[in-house]
């Protein structure tokens, strides 16, 4: 029987009533609900503080609510092998973290686990990451160059185009041009629309830059220990 085409797809990622606090602090969430369909577009804002990037924290399995179950695809994520899980879901921390080591070697990192040479693509050659890197505006660093001796904002780009080689269902990001002047940024950000385009990449993006979302996103506002999605 063909599925109606008129009928949405069911959630890629669901967090039900989850419950979370961080160890001597507050309570952040209690009872938090949140889905997120493939090849949609949500744009996460709300307060500092509010609870954003604890809910990506979450929805990434960084952190375990205390109650309450995350699942992908219809499947418990606490059943999922933890490698399995993050080589379809990345979630891009706001601070990014590369090894110190050579640009290629960093963007090849993944390529080298067992999980990524079972079920993920095969590892882009120097033509591919050179392309990569001037799409990105970093034509200038070369592959040799030490990863750690690039900028804040050139790593959060690198971190980015290692993502994207991986080919995720889902793309968690957590402030993902903060470093960025509005160039480079919106260079990022409209790379990040072309894969949720085209390649059906669900993204989950918080961001207080004043960004406007690609038509058709969806609005999550996040505060006060809850998360809701707000028509626009």
């Amino acid at each position: 029987m063909q599925e109606n085409p008129s009928q949405p797809a069911p959630p890629l990622l669901v967090l039900e009533g989850a419950h979370f606090a961080y160890p001597g602090g507050g309570t952040v969430f209690a009872g938090v609900d949140f889905n997120l369909r493939a090849g949609e577009f949500a744009l996460v804002t709300g307060p500092s503080g509010g609870g954003k990037s604890s809910l990506l924290r979450l929805l990434s399995r960084l952190d375990a609510p205390s109650a309450g179950r995350l699942l992908l695809d219809g499947e418990d994520a606490a059943a999922i092998r933890p490698e399995v899980f993050r080589r379809r879901v990345i979630h891009m921390q706001q601070t990014p973290v590369l090894q110190d080591d050579s640009i290629r070697n960093n963007l090849l990192l993944p390529f080298g686990f067992a999980i990524t040479k079972s079920e993920g693509p095969e590892p882009p050659d120097d033509a591919a990451m050179r392309a990569a890197l001037e799409r990105f505006l970093l034509a200038d660093l070369g592959l040799d160059k030490k990863a750690t001796e690039c900028s804040v904002g050139q790593r959060q780009r690198l971190c980015l185009i290692r993502a994207l080689f991986m080919r995720p269902r889902a793309l968690l990001l957590d402030e993902p041009v903060s470093a960025l002047d509005a160039e480079s940024a919106g260079v990022v950000m409209r790379e990040v629309e072309r894969v949720n385009r085209e390649d059906n990449v669900a993204v989950a993006c918080v961001t207080h830059h004043g960004y406007e979302p690609p038509a058709g996103a969806v609005h999550w506002s996040v505060a006060g220990g809850e998360a809701h999605r707000v028509e626009v």
